[in-house]
């Protein structure tokens, strides 16, 4: 379920159940503060309701035509990449793979929804990718072909002034292993489409700490929030099955390793 924030129509987090997106609404932290100065404040969300209505209605549609301006209305509402890929992109990505499975759609309307999406992300203006110092580093787990999950998180994350990054597609991990000394992460985070991903990420993980990764792994992703049977060996990596998660996480872990925490 994604909470939205009734006053701007931001999305504030994310909370369980996490395999439907129904709509809960509350109020987030800017406009609480506008609320406390003026008691008057009512927002202004007609026009941002049918905003998202259109983002929807183009998304369904893969309506490619329509993305320049659906992210010129979301930049003059003040609305922020993160609000349209949680809110709309995250949600129809998962239901157009659901239909997928069910034989309801077909390959070909995936990827048109793929570039649609790879549309709107590329006319965002995005955050700027750090280099070095991540805290994490974002990549496909064994056999994930979808990209735009990690795109999305790197986004989001980096947008919540968390130093990620992602890499897509998968790399062998000889290469993976010259990126990690090139970004030197904390954290490398596998992102899990398929329970059948699970152990495969493990295996790298393993591999990874093997070749001397001083960091800390991981996991997340559809595989968790779909499939809650799953099982993974959190003695070598994390499950995280939410972004608002995996930041605490990392910032717990930082807390931890700071001298005298």
């Amino acid at each position: 379920m994604i909470v939205w924030c009734a006053y701007c129509q931001r999305v504030i987090r994310e909370v369980a159940p996490l395999t439907g997106f129904d709509i809960s609404h509350g109020i987030c932290a800017r406009c609480q503060a506008r609320l406390e100065i003026d008691p008057s404040f009512s927002g202004d969300d007609r026009s941002v309701i049918e905003f998202y209505r259109a983002l929807f209605t183009a998304a369904c549609k893969a309506d490619r035509r329509a993305c320049a301006e659906l992210v010129r209305r979301a930049h003059n509402m003040g609305l922020r990449p993160a609000d349209v890929m949680l809110g709309v992109m995250q949600p129809a990505l998962v239901e157009i793979g659901e239909k997928w499975e069910q034989g309801q759609a077909t390959v070909a309307d995936e990827h048109e929804f793929t570039s649609w999406c790879d549309a709107m992300l590329a006319l965002f203006e995005v955050e700027a990718l750090p280099e070095e110092g991540l805290d994490l580093l974002i990549v496909p787990a064994p056999g994930n072909l979808h990209c735009l999950g990690p795109r999305i998180a790197e986004q989001v994350l980096l947008g919540a002034g968390v130093p990620a990054r992602c890499i897509v597609p998968e790399l062998p991990v000889d290469d993976l292993v010259l990126r990690i000394e090139r970004h030197r992460p904390s954290w490398i985070g596998f992102s899990c489409a398929m329970p059948r991903m699970v152990q495969p990420s493990l295996d790298v993980a393993a591999r990874l700490a093997d070749r001397g990764f001083p960091g800390r792994f991981m996991l997340s992703g559809q595989a968790f929030r779909r499939f809650p049977y799953v099982h993974c060996d959190e003695s070598l990596a994390t499950v995280c099955l939410t972004l608002d998660e995996a930041r605490a996480r990392m910032l717990e872990d930082a807390h931890a390793r700071r001298p005298n925490a």
